[in-house]
């Protein structure tokens, strides 16, 4: 794989893979990562990529993923117990 990438203060950027190339939001969210397409809410909250759709509660913690029918769901009381 070929990796080209752009260090600008304290963001580190990918700028393409394998001449792939990567776009960003004005916050340093990637809109397009390998020719896919990304979706941001709330900041950084990514909701879906590539058709795969992630949830979040009001903490902002990922609770799910959801993919070709089937959905992972994440429970964090595991690692706050």
């Amino acid at each position: 794989m070929k990796f080209k990438r752009v260090l600008g203060g304290e963001n580190i950027r990918l700028l393409s893979v394998n001449d792939e190339q990567c776009k960003y939001d004005a916050i340093g969210n990637p809109l397009v990562y390998r020719n896919k397409i990304c979706e941001w809410n709330r900041g950084r909250n990514l909701v879906n990529y590539n058709g795969v759709e992630f949830a979040y509660n009001g903490q902002g913690e990922r609770t799910s993923k959801s993919a070709n029918g089937a959905t992972t769901n994440y429970n964090f009381k595991l690692f706050y117990a």
